[in-house]
């Protein structure tokens, strides 16, 4: 493929993302205005301007997912990022190795990157999360035993705790002070964050409100329970560090030895790029290395329920 053609694909791309910018901004202007609300709230002013049956639960999904990864980003904000990030990652490729084949790996290699970006966000979000849980959970207990009401106890964790933790608790203070009910705002809160460990807590929290009952108390014990699993887990990490490296070493061998050769001698690599069955070879080699490590990081990971 031609430096010319390659450059006509990317005029095109970019005029198509400026077009969908151009859309996304005058679909989504009506959703900017909103508070911040859950997944539950946005999704009834996604259906007013999309309609029945358009991949509404699909962008709540979305923007669900962007919030548990800490991106403040807009669906639509997210799709086009990947996009510009796809045509670039394509066009480098395609320049670089003068191969169509090159250009489509490269367009995969983008979208695979920010699906990947996106789950360690997540990841690194819900450890934190699950970190500070335990500090909260103490700020809350404290509060309600110094005679203060379960939303001033709350605002008290939310001032005292860092982010993401204290983030998400002001976050159920302001859908309170929207006029939201006390069991809703924390439904929202369970389904921004994926932990069981909260989902515990607000199951206790909702049954007190029924039932009656010393909360203090039961908040206490719930701590104590998350701080034993904390503990578990990280000895269990510990104990699976050596299978979880492995993989991690298997994976990058033979990427690293590519380049390995690609340095040493570029003549005798050219032919892996330059040519179709070379780039067949070498996705295959791409897919098998990430089955791989896949199933390795499995063997290595411990559920616990």
């Amino acid at each position: 493929m031609s430096n010319a053609v390659i450059l006509c694909i990317a005029g095109a791309a970019m005029a198509i993302v400026a077009v969908t910018l151009v859309v996304a901004t005058t679909l989504t202007g009506e959703v900017d205005d909103l508070p911040d609300m859950g997944p539950s709230e946005r999704g009834f002013w996604f259906r007013r301007w999309s309609g029945p049956d358009t991949g509404t639960s699909r962008m709540t999904g979305l923007a669900s997912s962007l919030v548990r990864a800490d991106l403040r980003l807009k669906p639509f904000e997210w799709i086009l990022a990947v996009i510009a990030i796809a045509v670039v990652a394509g066009i480098a490729f395609g320049l670089l190795l003068g191969n169509p084949l090159a250009a489509i790996i490269g367009v995969i290699f983008g979208v695979c990157a920010c699906q990947l970006f996106l789950s360690v966000r997540q990841r690194h979000r819900a450890v934190l999360f699950e970190t500070q849980l335990v500090d909260a959970l103490l700020t809350l207990r404290s509060a309600l035993r110094a005679g203060s009401s379960f939303p001033q106890a709350l605002a008290s964790v939310a001032r005292a705790t860092p982010s993401p933790c204290g983030d998400e608790f002001s976050r159920v203070i302001r859908e309170l002070d929207l006029g939201l009910p006390m069991d809703r705002s924390l439904n929202n809160l369970v389904e921004r964050n994926d932990s069981e460990d909260l989902a515990l807590l607000v199951v206790a929290v909702q049954v007190h409100r029924e039932v009656g009952g010393n909360l203090a108390r039961t908040i206490e014990r719930i701590s104590r329970v998350i701080q034993d699993r904390l503990r578990v887990k990280g000895d269990v990490r510990v104990l699976t560090a050596q299978p979880r490296l492995s993989g991690t070493a298997l994976a990058l061998l033979p990427v690293l030895l590519g380049l390995a050769l690609l340095a040493i001698s570029p003549n005798y690599f050219k032919p892996m790029f330059n040519d179709s069955l070379g780039l067949a070879l070498l996705g295959g080699a791409a897919i098998s290395v990430i089955i791989g490590y896949y199933l390795l990081r499995r063997i290595a990971r411990v559920d616990f329920y």
